[in-house]
C-alpha cells in the first residue's frame, strides 16, 4: 500500500490529530510567551528573596511539562506524516500529503520555538537564583561587618584612583601599516582629550620636533616611527572640541575620520561618536591599549607589527 493510500484511509484521524495539536499550540505558546516576558522583564535584584527563586523554578517546571507534552505530540505527528510527496500517487493523495507535510513542519517550528523559550527561561531562573543567594549571604552578615566591607572597598577604590593619577604619561609608538607613510589614525582619544593628527606630510617634515598634536616622527636604523606622547596641555577636551572648524581645515577632514581610542575612554568615545553622527561623518574605530602594538615600517623588508 502506497503512502498516498495510507494517508487517504487514515486521513480523517490524522486531520483530527493535527487539528488538536495545532489548537493546543495557541494555549501553549501564549503561556510560554507570557512566562518568558514576565521572567525577562523582571530585573535581577540584589536583594531578592527565596520565594522569588521558588516562583521562577515553578514557572520553569510548568514550561518544561508543556514542552514534554508537546514533544510527545510532535513524535506522534512525525510517525503519521509522510517523509515526502509521492510521485506516483493520485492527485488527491499528493495534495493531502503536501498539506500534511506543511502542517507537520509548522508544528515542528512551533516546537523549536517553545524549546528555545524554555532555554531562555532556565537562564533567567539561574541568574535570579544566583542573585538571590548573593543577596541572602550579604544580608546574613552583621551590620557592622557590612559597613566595614563597604568602607574597605571605598578605600581601595580611592587608592586605585590615586595610583592611576600618579602614573606618568605613556608614549605611544606606532608607524603606518601596509605600504604607506601616512598615519593610520586622524584623531586619537586618550584621557578624555582629543589629539588631532593633522596633516601627515607636515608631521614628517618636522623631523623629530613635536607637532601641535604632540606627535613626533623619527628614524632608528632602517625603521620609521611616529610617537605620540599624550600630554594634557596638547590635547583638547573631547566635549569642547570644535568639529566644525576642524572639518574645514583640510578637505579630507569633511567626510571620513579614523580614531584610535584608549580603552579607558569608552564613555567619552560614545559622546564623540554621537557628535560625529550628527555631523554626518563616516567613522572607523580602533580600541587599543597604548602600549599594545608597535607598527614598524622597513624600506627593504616591508612592514611588520610587533608587540
Amino acid at each position: 500500500m502506497t503512502v498516498g493510500k495510507i494517508m487517504r484511509h487514515s486521513g480523517d484521524s490524522l486531520d483530527l490529530l493535527l487539528d488538536a495539536v495545532c489548537n493546543m499550540f495557541g494555549g501553549v505558546m501564549f503561556i510560554a510567551l507570557l512566562v518568558v516576558v514576565i521572567a525577562s522583564s523582571a530585573p535581577v535584584r540584589s536583594s531578592g528573596t527565596v520565594s522569588d527563586s521558588a516562583a521562577a523554578l515553578r514557572r520553569q517546571r510548568l514550561l518544561a511539562d508543556r514542552n514534554a507534552a508537546l514533544r510527545r505530540q510532535l513524535e506522534l505527528v512525525r510517525l503519521l506524516t509522510p517523509e515526502g510527496v509521492s510521485e506516483t500517487g493520485e492527485g488527491g493523495d499528493i495534495a493531502a500529503e503536501a498539506d500534511a507535510l506543511a502542517r507537520y513542519r509548522a508544528v515542528e517550528r512551533e516546537y523549536r520555538a517553545v524549546t528555545q523559550q524554555l532555554r531562555e527561561l532556565r537562564t533567567v531562573a539561574q541568574q535570579q537564583a544566583g542573585a538571590d543567594r548573593a543577596a541572602a549571604d550579604w544580608h546574613a552578615l552583621p551590620e557592622t561587618e557590612r559597613r566595614r566591607e563597604i568602607e574597605r572597598l571605598k578605600l581601595r577604590n580611592d587608592a586605585l584612583r590615586r595610583d592611576i593619577a600618579a602614573l606618568p604619561p605613556e608614549p605611544w609608538r606606532f608607524a603606518p601599516p601596509e605600504k604607506t607613510r601616512l598615519l593610520p589614525w586622524r584623531m586619537i582619544l586618550a584621557g578624555g582629550r582629543l589629539y588631532p593628527v593633522g596633516d601627515n606630510a607636515a608631521v614628517r617634515q618636522r623631523g623629530s620636533h613635536d607637532s601641535p598634536a604632540a606627535i613626533s616622527y623619527f628614524r632608528y636604523g632602517d625603521a620609521d616611527y611616529w610617537q605620540l606622547t599624550p600630554r594634557p596641555e596638547r590635547g583638547i577636551p573631547a566635549d569642547e572640541f570644535d568639529w566644525e572648524a576642524w572639518r574645514n581645515e583640510v578637505p579630507s577632514n569633511r567626510y571620513f575620520i579614523d580614531l584610535l581610542v584608549d580603552p579607558g575612554d569608552i564613555a567619552a568615545a560614545a559622546a564623540v561618536r554621537s557628535e560625529l553622527r550628527r555631523l554626518g561623518y563616516r567613522q572607523s574605530w580602533q580600541v587599543r591599549r597604548p602600549e599594545a602594538l608597535v607598527l614598524t615600517a622597513r624600506k627593504e623588508d616591508g612592514y611588520e607589527a610587533s608587540r
